[in-house]
Parts: C-alpha cells; sequence; structure tokens
C-alpha cells in the first residue's frame, strides 16, 4: 500500500508492512512507524524509574519493561539499545529479548513464573494457581 491510504501512514520507507500498510509489532517501537529512534527513547524515558522502582503501569511502560520484572532501568536499556535503528532505518522485528526470557506476542517474558504465559506463551494458570517452573500450581490461600 501507498502511504497516505495506509493504516500507517508514517512507516520508514524500506520497513516490511502487512495488508493495511502497518510494520510488524517491533519491541520498543511506541510510534509503530518501523524504525526504533528517538521519539521512541523519548517514550522509554518516560517510563524510566530504576532498579526496583515500579513505573506507572501504563501499556507504554509495560512495553518499555523488556525484562517483565516491574521497573524501567539500565537493564531495559540496554535492551533498547540492542533494538534501535535510528530514524528513518527499518528495526529487526526479532529484536532480542534478554536472556533468559522469550518473546510472546513482543512482551519479554519469563515462562518458569509468568502465571499468563506458563510454561509457553499464552498459556494462563487458573485462578487460585500460580506459574512454578513452568507449571501451574495450586497456592495457599489461608495458610497457617
Amino acid at each position: 500500500m501507498e502511504d497516505g491510504s495506509d493504516l500507517c501512514p508514517n512507516t520508514v520507507p524500506g520497513a516490511t508492512v502487512d495488508a493495511t500498510g502497518c510494520p510488524p509489532f517491533i519491541r520498543f517501537d511506541f510510534d509503530r512507524d518501523g524504525d526504533v529512534d528517538l521519539a521512541d527513547f523519548e517514550v522509554f524515558e518516560g517510563c524510566g524509574s530504576g532498579p526496583s522502582i515500579s513505573h506507572d503501569g501504563s501499556s507504554d511502560c509495560l512495553r518499555a519493561d523488556a525484562d517483565s520484572d516491574g521497573d524501567a532501568d539500565s537493564d531495559d536499556f540496554g535492551s533498547f539499545q540492542r533494538c534501535y535503528s535510528g530514524t528513518d532505518n527499518p528495526a529487526d522485528p526479532n529484536c532480542p529479548c534478554p536472556s533468559g526470557l522469550t518473546d510472546c506476542g513482543g512482551a519479554c517474558v519469563d515462562l518458569m513464573w509468568d502465571s499468563g504465559n506458563c510454561g509457553a506463551c499464552g498459556s494462563v494458570c487458573p485462578d487460585q494457581t500460580a506459574c512454578a517452573w513452568g507449571t501451574c500450581e495450586g497456592v495457599c490461600i489461608d495458610c497457617e
């Protein structure tokens, strides 16, 4: 599709697009224009909280938290740097997750402990269970 007549008219030249003219979901491409550049860094920076200091929980900050540990810190910035392509340079849609995490729909998750992706992407643990070592396990509600 030609820019201006598609759903993502600001896509950078040369970026791979789908039938609607939009680039694939790329980690840290907050404005979904196909590159990871200064505009995306500004969004990331707005979520920066520091180690063990929770971000605001917005969808952008959840995406900025590449290692899914509840903060947007220097570890996440390292991931951002690996994905950075620069203005008008198509970003790698396979930008890697930090070591030990798996890309599940654009979010880097720990399949061993994430109750929404327990053992596999999209494998959700039922109520009153939690993910432990990649398996949904019962949790003690009123342990005495």
